[in-house]
């Protein structure tokens, strides 16, 4: 019986943050419109559940300390339809 391995986001995160220091590389970084297109799923799902941009901002400065402006997530959100292929 075989079962697929899977792995958290946050496993995913702590393996390549090892990996790149294995490298001496430092770490990746994103700039905003890329990290908002990151997190656009999770943005489009507190959205429909209520949340605002700027409840968002303020979710994403609490954990990094850096502020994305309300005006950049709606700027830079992708869509549910441009972030999955049709089909």
């Amino acid at each position: 019986m075989s079962s697929e391995l899977s792995f958290t986001a946050d496993e995913a995160v702590r393996v390549q943050k090892a990996l790149r220091e294995a490298l001496g590389d430092g770490p990746e970084l994103f700039p905003v419109r890329d990290f908002v297109a990151m997190v656009s799923d999770e943005i489009e799902r507190l959205r429909a559940n209520g949340y605002g941009d700027e409840a968002i901002s303020a979710v994403i400065r609490q954990e990094t300390g850096k502020t994305v402006e309300p005006v950049a997530i709606r700027e830079y959100y992708v869509s549910a339809e441009r972030r999955r292929p049709p089909g």
